[in-house]
């Protein structure tokens, strides 16, 4: 009874999804996740997107889809919030679909630590290149070394936010995902829901 409850984490447990209709459901799902977070106060909860484009990289097969996941869900949200220096919004896009490209990573026995290893990497290639990209193209700070110094200094309040709610989005949605796996590979029979 313990096999049927655990989650399963074996190599061949969570193989990427096949057919369009899964990947349909999943993404639509993800990007829904996405808009509904970026148009509401998400204060405290964070933001989901990169968690999101993690996990469309680990179910999905294609890169490219997975890819889209962030990218639609960025575009859609940015359509109605409005845009602001080109360059600046392609680091963000960049760093928030790249998590989708290295998704596929954590199809392992250890596809839990290794999706909480990416998100983490994820949070500080964010902050990185964004930082980097808001010294450089915007005009908050000078274009200086210490100018470079002041916008990274700035930003650590943020990069702390972004990695706890990337990393608690991550593997919140792992769990929901090795649940659902776990469920359809071993339901539960009638007799054992009547003595539950």
């Amino acid at each position: 009874m313990l096999d049927r409850t655990r989650l399963a984490l074996r190599a061949d447990g969570f193989r990427p999804l096949e057919g369009p209709l899964p990947l349909i459901a999943i993404g639509v799902g993800l990007v829904g996740l996405d808009l509904v977070a970026r148009f509401m106060p998400h204060g405290a909860i964070g933001m989901p997107m990169a968690a999101s484009a993690l996990i469309a990289g680990f179910l999905m097969r294609s890169r490219p889809v997975a890819f889209l996941v962030p990218i639609a869900a960025l575009a859609i949200s940015d359509t109605y919030l409005g845009g602001y220096d080109w360059r600046i919004m392609a680091s963000v896009y960049l760093t928030l679909g790249l998590p989708a490209l290295l998704g596929g990573l954590a199809r392992t026995r250890y596809a839990a630590l290794v999706l909480a290893g990416l998100s983490l990497a994820s949070s500080l290639l964010f902050f990185v290149v964004v930082n980097f990209a808001v010294w450089r193209f915007g005009h908050l700070y000078p274009v200086t070394p210490s100018g470079l110094f002041e916008s990274y200094v700035a930003g650590l309040p943020f990069l702390r936010a972004a990695t706890e709610s990337n990393l608690g989005w991550t593997l919140a949605l792992f769990a929901i995902v090795a649940g659902a796996r776990s469920f359809q590979e071993h339901p539960v029979s009638p007799a054992l829901a009547r003595t539950a």
